[in-house]
């Protein structure tokens, strides 16, 4: 541990790991869109290779692939005709369609997500990590999951007993479903997972190790903070919060590396940064707009 935080260092890729890293910028990314295209035209590309430059460089425009897979078809195609020893037909000599060439030409934006190109939207500074995918569906769900896997079945019955005898008249939560919570436990979705983390230190503790109650109790009092829906101190607040995700990425850490390299995790480093740009973490939550997906597809198309 450290005054700012902790280090966690893995030695097996020679780095630190969990640490945030430099902010991204819009014009880095539409920079590293085009780079992918432009890799996507080297000889002997094809989707794998491409997939791996698309890691590296933290990006993936679903519009572009599409262009990306129609050119290793077309390459695919040509090496197929050349194989067989016949001529090649006369609009497949050239390296690249002939409609790629006449969209690059003319219309080159279209080639590209049109978000890049969104007046007033900056996707690097304007997407928050929320908490629907990046705590409940992300170390909630992992850590639960994990926890079931290693009950038997008797402690699944004593579990399940637990479930029923839970009383949650002090809790804002809908009612439980016990058999659910147990029997389909890998088929939960985030409204349980916000059920879970409330339950967690009445229900769990007396099957876990010392180990995994130091996880889930920091991760409990991080939840605490995480869904205020009102800061009084933004300041304070914030210190706190980046002090509770550090202890319970320690405690994560110190326990198992299994989940180093989950992005998930690593996210938490960020949702200060989300917090203080958008404000309470509930208000910029998924579930609140995901019914507007619709209508922003239709809008780009």
């Amino acid at each position: 541990m450290s005054k700012n935080g902790f280090t966690a260092y893995d030695i097996t890729i020679g780095q630190e790991v969990h640490c945030p890293n430099q902010l991204r910028t819009m014009e880095k990314t539409i920079e590293n869109s085009k780079k992918l295209w432009t890799c996507a035209k080297k000889p002997f590309m094809n989707v794998e290779k491409l997939a791996t430059e698309s890691a590296k460089l933290a990006i993936r425009d679903q519009i572009n692939l599409k262009f990306c897979k129609e050119l290793f078809a077309f390459e695919a195609e040509k090496t197929a005709i050349l194989q067989e020893g016949e001529e090649l037909p006369h609009h497949m000599d050239q390296e690249i369609p002939q409609k790629l060439v006449d969209m690059e030409e003319n219309q080159p934006k279209k080639m590209f997500n049109q978000f890049l190109d969104l007046k007033g939207f900056d996707m690097v500074m304007d997407t928050p990590v929320e908490i629907l995918h990046g705590l409940l569906l992300g170390p909630v769900k992992y850590l639960f999951q994990d926890f079931m896997k290693g009950l038997d079945e008797d402690q699944q019955k004593e579990l399940l007993a637990l479930w029923n005898s839970f009383n949650t008249d002090s809790l804002n939560i809908p009612s439980i479903r016990p058999t659910s919570m147990v029997q389909y436990s890998s088929s939960l979705i985030g409204k349980d997972f916000r059920i879970i983390l409330q339950a967690a230190p009445f229900i769990f503790f007396q099957f876990m190790t010392p180990s995994d109650i130091n996880i889930w109790s920091s991760l409990c009092h991080l939840g605490s903070l995480i869904f205020q829906t009102h800061i009084e101190d933004m300041e304070t607040y914030i210190s706190d919060l980046s002090n509770h995700i550090d202890i319970f990425l320690n405690h994560v850490l110190q326990d198992t590396a299994q989940w180093v390299n989950k992005a998930k995790f690593h996210m938490l480093l960020h949702l200060p940064e989300s917090i203080l740009r958008f404000g309470p973490a509930s208000l910029f939550a998924t579930e609140k707009f995901e019914s507007y997906n619709a209508i922003i597809t239709l809008s780009v198309k």
